[in-house]
Parts: structure tokens; sequence; C-alpha cells
């Protein structure tokens, strides 16, 4: 009875450790195949804001591993509509396609990392996505995989133009990222200590989930004030 016991709860940790997984599946891949059609779709400032969501949910609520599977899949999806749409691919060709299939995924598993140690900080994640952005531009992706998702108006133009295409790619993130933030503080607020079984416990520094880093702010801000003489 007691070995049963021990199986029926391994494979009932098991099943929750990947039920997030699961869930956050087709996300991931609606998330990569919009991207995918940006030409095709109409640009949207709204769906920019939450474009990119799965990817952060997967850093913030899987294990560094189980992240980076999640964002492999997206950037599968992302590599297979290029191959798709290709005409004669090249050498060249096939380095961007590598790079784009193992950038995006070391990214979220960096960011899964991270994160178990330090706390989930959109600030910091969105300053990552910009390397992801550098690396996929070098290699020749010169629109990259977010500036241009905010729309072709007057305004997104001028900010693109005057500040660069990083800059917007790292505002997306940084929106997106803060968005996952902000409503897993307000479910935990909403749930008064419930948790769903799906949202599995995270090993790290929770006092480390904010938008911008305590290491950010002056060491004199976070020293106490000794008191008046």
């Amino acid at each position: 009875m007691l070995g049963k016991r021990t199986i029926n709860s391994g494979l009932s940790n098991c099943s929750n450790e990947w039920t997030p997984f699961v869930i956050l599946l087709l996300p991931i891949v609606v998330s990569a195949c919009i991207i995918s059609r940006w030409n095709t779709v109409p640009h949207n400032p709204l769906l920019a804001a939450i474009i990119i969501i799965p990817l952060f949910l997967a850093i913030r609520l899987l294990s560094p591993s189980k992240a980076a599977l999640g964002g492999f899949l997206w950037s599968f999806v992302l590599c297979f509509h290029t191959v798709t749409v290709a005409v004669a691919p090249d050498g060249r060709f096939l380095a961007q396609e590598f790079l784009l299939l193992t950038v995006p995924a070391l990214y979220v598993y960096a960011g899964a990392h991270y994160t178990r140690s330090y706390g989930f900080q959109p600030l910091t994640l969105a300053l990552g996505w910009i390397v992801v952005e550098l690396v996929l531009h070098f290699s020749g992706y010169r629109q990259g995989l977010l500036s241009s998702c905010c729309g072709n108006g007057f305004v997104q133009r001028v900010i693109a133009d005057f500040l660069g295409y990083g800059f917007v790619a790292f505002a997306v993130a940084l929106i997106n990222a803060a968005a996952v933030l902000l409503t897993a503080r307000l479910i935990k607020h909403r749930a008064c200590g419930f948790r769903p079984l799906i949202i599995p416990v995270i090993p790290c520094v929770q006092s480390g989930e904010s938008i911008f880093p305590i290491g950010l702010l002056p060491v004199s801000l976070n020293r106490p004030r000794a008191p008046p003489h």
C-alpha cells in the first residue's frame, strides 16, 4: 500500500508540473503565428502589448528546462513560417534560421533561471530581450521581431527613427512582462491566499518581483536613517 501511494504521489506531482506547460502550448503557438504574419495582420498597439505574454508566463511559471522547451516551440513556429515563404534558401539563410531557432529559446531559459534566483523583474527581462533583437539584427533580421508590431503610424515611425528599433522592442517586452507581473499580483490579492493547483510554487525570492529591480535604487534610499541627535 505504501508503494502504491508513493507511485500515485509521484504521478500526481509530475502531472501538476506539466499541467502549466500544456496549458501554455496553444498561447505560445498563437503568439508565434501572429508575429510571423505581421505583414498580413493589422498592426495594433494593444495587440503588441500582449503578443509575447505567453513567453513571459513560461518564464515565470515553468522550470528553466520546461520554459526553454516552450521557447523552442515558439521559435520553431517562426522558423517554419520563414522556411515556407523562402524562395531559395542558401547558407546565410540557414544560419539565420539557426539563430532564430535557438536565441529566443536560450533567452527564455536564461529568464526562467534568473527568475528562480532573483524574482520576476520585467525591466531586467526587457533589457535581455534587446540582446535577442541585436543578435537577430546582425544575423540578417534588419527589422527585428517586435519593432514593427506597434504599427506604421506617424508616432510609431518617429519613435523608431529617433530611438531605434531596439528601444521599440524593449518597450514592447517591458509592457508584456509588466502585464504578467501586475496580473499575477492582482490574482494573488483577489484570491486571498488561494492558489489554483495549475499554478506551481516558484522557488524564487518573491520580494524581488518588481518592475524596477531594487538594486537600481540609490544605496542611500535602501539604508535606514539614523535617529536625530
